[in-house]
């Protein structure tokens, strides 16, 4: 049976937007909108000027501010042929025979001459990636930290997470293989660093993330998946088997506990027939036994909705942001998701 369009579509955009105007309350205690990523950037470049709200960021350093950062990495050497320049562009790669295309989003003091870190933003199931790049804050917060953003689009709007889902699914779309073809692509024409990739993503897309940690860990740093499960199990129970990450892997999920689509507490979904969630907690507790952690979750003063195990293996961690009253990939605006899941990956680069 095909699946179902989620609820939420047709008002996505609009919602986020509403949120904006409310200034609702944000995950970080003490955090303002401007941090939050509360301006939705709108604005869409020819690739060769700048977006209009820069948020006053250094496109050299990356980092963010109150938590602990990765160390820096080592000096890189950037490719002769870099050319992307400040603003968006939509690029294409080839992959098992399918032209993929994804839209890139640099800067605006992006220059060429310094490794930045790369972000890849997966979009729901049914939402295309050219609706959903204006509905997170993401590219404010990346024009203020100074990485690259990247919103790929998937087949029929759809990603191979596992046993979902859509037509990428159905048909067996490699999307692990069209990850390394972005990355790939864009370390030809584009200063990255390639200790710090991560990637994140709403709903399916969160689904796709999980996928990337399972079956990309050697290339992604850490993750942030929204409003979703690990699914890439034959079988809903164990949902998240046949996930073999190459090492452990930082993984900080954000979930609305009013969520139907993907009920927080687990059970069937409306969405897809057949598809039954672990839920949150669950899930949560299934990634920290993947990384090897030890004594009793707990939340930070700075971000009292997120719960942490206190200890994971090899230096990784291992967090569940529950959202109040949160509904399906609608909490960005309003609890600064980009802005708390960016300070969250950024803490970390590959071994």
């Amino acid at each position: 049976m095909p699946p179902r369009a989620i609820p939420w579509r047709a008002p996505l955009v609009a919602a986020a937007l509403l949120a904006v105007a409310c200034g609702a309350a944000d995950l970080a205690e003490g955090s303002n909108a401007d941090d939050a990523g509360a301006t939705v950037d709108a604005s869409v470049t020819d690739g060769t000027g700048a977006t209009a709200d820069t948020g006053g960021g250094d496109a050299s350093d990356g980092g963010g501010d109150g938590r602990a950062h990765a160390d820096a990495s080592p000096p890189i050497a950037c490719p002769p042929t870099s050319v992307l320049a400040p603003g968006e562009v939509t690029r294409t790669v080839t992959v098992g025979g399918i032209a993929h295309t994804y839209i890139v989003h640099v800067p605006p003091g992006y220059t060429g001459h310094a490794a930045v870190p790369l972000v890849f933003d997966f979009h729901p199931l049914q939402v295309q990636a050219t609706t959903w790049k204006i509905a997170t804050g993401w590219s404010s917060v990346a024009d203020a930290k100074g990485f690259i953003l990247v919103w790929p689009q998937g087949v029929g709007d759809s990603w191979n997470a596992g046993r979902c889902c859509g037509q990428a699914q159905q048909q067996g779309v490699d999307d692990v293989a069209f990850v390394r073809a972005m990355t790939s692509d864009l370390a030809r024409d584009a200063c990255v660093d390639p200790k710090r990739v991560y990637a994140t993503g709403c709903s399916n897309g969160g689904g796709m993330v999980y996928r990337v940690a399972c079956d990309a860990a050697d290339l992604v740093a850490a993750v942030a998946p929204v409003d979703f499960d690990c699914i890439t199990g034959p079988t809903n129970d164990p949902s998240c088997a046949s996930c073999s990450p190459a090492r452990r892997i930082s993984v900080a999920q954000f979930r609305g506990t009013s969520d139907t689509s993907v009920p927080y507490d687990g059970g069937p979904t409306p969405v897809v027939a057949g598809l039954d969630f672990p839920g949150a907690r669950a899930n949560f507790a299934d990634w920290g036994a993947r990384n090897a952690c030890t004594g009793t979750p707990a939340s930070e003063s700075k971000y009292p909705l997120c719960d942490t195990y206190p200890s994971c293996g090899d230096g990784v961690e291992t967090t569940l942001c529950s959202i109040p009253l949160g509904t399906h990939c609608a909490s960005y605006i309003p609890y600064g998701i980009a802005s708390v899941a960016w300070e969250m990956l950024a803490a970390h680069t590959l071994p």
